[in-house]
């Protein structure tokens, strides 16, 4: 409820601010100095609703934004490479259709890519295939109300051969319907088709069921739902929060680095810190001990010079 409150106000009493912040994540990295501008006119709003002890949560939320951010950024290139371009416009063309943000599914779509690659597929048929396995994610998730990380999960592990999850995905996977379905696009048994051939025959028979039961279009038809709404609006935060942390992450990366290497510093001296510790503790302990019977005297003497007077 506090981020509702938050962006109402931010919506309300700072529009011009709004109006200087880019559309996209993409854009928003060429845009530090109206970022900078606009933050510190909405600091008001963000200090009304954030407790001062739950800042710096805030300024760490944002770091590690920033971070999970640039991993998924760097994973994406990884895997798509020359074709990143065309992977970026097919992911958005995903979310036009469904109304789910682009960054709510870029993790699952360059995940699916990224497995149908280690089975032997080129970059752009693993395009083609998380492509059409990221709808087919999307609208089971839908359809079956569950989260897109866990349908994802079911997907590649039914990818993948574990076959027990195909009720997860609303099919059920045999040993003649798969046969069935590989007949049909290749006219061999499932047995004897080629790795990315089975992987494409098992998300057919995904794609089947979905169209079966109902499911196919689901993501479409929920896409001005609460649920999807709300994951959206998480989403646009998270992405938000990740381009205030770009600015300051470089900066923490290098103090933290400086940091790991004192600490390691120290842990190479420690050695000759410890032996130093062993050769003078015996003449520590000597004093402690000298110091605590000197003590000790001075009070037997105060005593004694109580009870008879002197």
């Amino acid at each position: 409820m506090e981020l509702f409150k938050l962006f109402g106000t931010i919506a309300i009493q700072n529009a011009d601010a709004n109006e200087q912040i880019d559309d996209t994540t993409e854009k928003a990295k060429d845009s530090e100095g109206k970022i900078s501008g606009a933050f510190k006119k909405i600091g008001a709003a963000v200090g009304t609703y954030f407790a001062v002890d739950k800042i710096k949560d805030f300024g760490l939320n944002c770091i590690n934004a920033a971070a999970d951010a640039n991993a998924a950024s760097s994973q994406f290139t990884q895997v798509f490479g020359d074709m990143e371009s065309q992977a970026s416009q097919s992911l958005a063309n995903i979310a036009d259709n469904t109304g789910i943000q682009v960054n709510r599914m870029k993790g699952s779509y360059t995940q699916i890519a990224a497995f149908a690659k280690t089975t032997g597929m080129d970059t752009s048929s693993a395009l083609g295939l998380a492509d059409r396995a990221m709808v087919a994610v999307a609208d089971s998730a839908a359809f079956y109300d569950r989260s897109l990380e866990e349908t994802t999960e079911s997907l590649q592990s039914f990818l993948k051969g574990n076959y027990e999850n195909d009720s997860a995905l609303g099919l059920s996977c045999t040993e003649v319907t798969r046969n069935e379905a590989a007949n049909r696009l290749y006219g061999k048994s499932f047995q004897d088709l080629a790795e990315d051939q089975k992987q494409l025959t098992l998300l057919q028979m995904v794609e089947d069921a979905n169209a079966a039961s109902g499911a196919l279009g689901q993501a479409a038809r929920e896409s001005d739902t609460w649920t999807n709404q709300t994951g959206n609006l998480k989403q646009a935060w998270e992405d938000f929060q990740a381009v205030l942390g770009a600015n300051v992450l470089p900066k923490v990366v290098e103090i933290v680095g400086k940091a790991a290497e004192k600490v390691q510093d120290l842990s190479k001296k420690m050695p000759d810190i410890l032996q130093k510790f062993k050769e003078w503790s015996p003449l520590i302990a000597g004093v402690v001990a000298g110091f605590v019977t000197l003590k000790g005297v001075m009070a037997i003497s105060g005593l004694i010079g109580t009870i008879t007077g002197a």
